[in-house]
């Protein structure tokens, strides 16, 4: 990658997913800095009391002090001719890059300022954007959104778990449980740190666009408390709630940013797919019966 020569357009694309190596951010700020033909902005500067004030306004309408610590490095100088700094413009880009309103570092940090405050190593555009490359690899709305669903959702297949590592009649059910259990219960720890870093740097939960039954949460799993037989209630009811599991997991991966989201998303439809197909194998040997239709009534890849 080092003998490529890199443009702007491309660089940024890079930023976006937030390559994380120091010679790629090097590189971002040294292309960044050196194009040409952009016209230069003066900037004028403000007293400290007016800079001050114009930072409290833009945190305050992004309602998203975390932007705050991503942008506080930016120049507080006023942008001539407007009544927006530089910094304030960092904190609007960061709330559209959380709230999904864009996945572009670029075109979410494009308002800024290419010069360069004096006495400053880098412009606040190049700034904006390595600020744009650290929420990003956060998560956005969507990313929040999912982890704030897919907690109780997982929490819920751990109950039925938990009744089918007691009254399952098959080992196959039995070790099925067992594993759900322990791998559901470690995906829950990661969600939960997932939503308090996400909480901190203020992102706010987006929607997933689903509705309960499409998330396989709209059945009643106090039912398997008495079922009997046991096994096949169990596994009527644990194949679309995976399937459920599966859409959600599409939507992130598909309107999300964050890093850590997206592996667990891809972690969690190979492991629940694998263990939809033992299901489906072991309810077709075991009953012959025909399967009820999917939440929703549609694929778990839409």
């Amino acid at each position: 990658m080092s003998a490529v020569a890199l443009n702007p357009s491309l660089e940024c694309n890079l930023m976006r997913h937030a390559i994380p190596t120091a010679r790629l951010r090097l590189a971002t700020l040294a292309t960044v800095l050196a194009v040409g033909g952009l016209a230069a902005l003066a900037l004028a500067h403000v007293s400290p009391a007016r800079a001050a004030s114009d930072d409290a306004t833009a945190s305050s309408a992004a309602r998203a002090p975390g932007y705050a610590a991503l942008c506080r490095d930016q120049s507080r100088t006023r942008i001539a001719g407007t009544r927006a700094t530089p910094y304030s413009r960092c904190v609007g880009a960061m709330a559209k890059l959380a709230s999904g309103q864009t996945r572009s570092a670029r075109k979410a940090c494009r308002a800024l300022s290419r010069t360069r405050p004096a006495g400053a190593k880098r412009s606040p555009y190049a700034r904006c954007l390595l600020a744009a490359a650290k929420l990003l690899r956060a998560g956005n709305g969507f990313d929040r959104a999912f982890v704030a669903e897919m907690i109780p959702h997982h929490e819920s297949a751990v109950d039925m778990g938990q009744m089918a590592r007691e009254r399952g009649q098959s080992a196959f059910v039995r070790n099925l449980a067992e594993t759900i259990i322990v791998s559901q219960a470690e995906e829950i720890a990661t969600m939960r740190e997932i939503a308090s870093r996400l909480a901190e740097l203020g992102v706010k939960p987006r929607s997933l666009g689903l509705t309960q039954a499409e998330m396989g949460m709209d059945h009643d799993a106090s039912h398997l408390r008495s079922a009997d037989p046991f096994d096949p209630a169990f596994i009527d009811m644990m194949i679309p709630h995976h399937q459920g599991a599966l859409r959600m997991s599409y939507v992130v991966l598909d309107r999300g940013t964050g890093v850590r989201t997206k592996a667990l998303a891809r972690q969690i439809i190979a492991a629940q797919t694998r263990e939809i197909d033992a299901m489906e194998s072991h309810r077709a040997q075991t009953s012959g019966g025909a399967p009820p239709p999917p939440p929703g009534g549609s694929d778990p890849h839409h």
